[in-house]
């Protein structure tokens, strides 16, 4: 009686198990829709339309699920859709990032995913050096930059944002 209803349960976990994985493919054609349709724009008009890497859209999903779910323990939610946002992306434009800093108190792979790639540099000089190249899209660091500095990073098309609290300042660079 016991072994066929966890047979009966770990049938329906199957179940979800394939729905998930469904939803999962519908929202990655959906991203990359968008990233069709942010091509589209950028090529046509003057909008400002921000990239493949929108920090602050990914920051409101995220926010948003946790409101509302909010009894998944462990920070499931943030940890999970950070990674299904992670997949997304990377599936319609790959992100590729430079990172100069320490890093303590900051899970650069939890906030981006495991699907970006990544390099970090030992220097200010090597991370800026990097940056002027074709393959990075995204900058992070955790070192506070002199004014020179932002100057040359916004020359090369990077655009700053902050992500983090007041107790981390974490700033990101990303191409638009």
């Amino acid at each position: 009686m016991i072994k066929a209803e966890i047979q009966n349960i770990r049938s329906k976990i199957d179940q979800i198990d394939d729905a998930i994985a469904k939803l999962l493919s519908d929202r990655i054609l959906c991203s990359k829709k968008i990233g069709l349709l942010k091509e589209e724009l950028k090529k046509s008009s003057e909008t400002d339309i921000i990239g493949a890497y929108d920090p602050i859209r990914e920051n409101q999903i995220v926010e948003q699920l946790k409101a509302k779910h909010n009894s998944i323990p462990f920070n499931g939610i943030e940890t999970i859709f950070r990674q299904i946002i992670s997949l997304c992306r990377n599936s319609s434009h790959k992100s590729n990032i430079c990172l100069f800093g320490k890093f303590e108190n900051f899970d650069y792979k939890s906030y981006f995913g495991s699907f970006c790639g990544y390099n970090i540099c030992s220097d200010v000089s090597s991370w800026i050096k990097e940056l002027t190249k074709d393959k990075y899209n995204i900058g992070l660091t955790d070192f506070l930059l002199d004014e020179k500095t932002n100057n040359e990073l916004n020359l090369l098309g990077f655009e700053e944002v902050l992500i983090s609290d007041k107790n981390l300042p974490i700033k990101v660079y990303f191409h638009k």
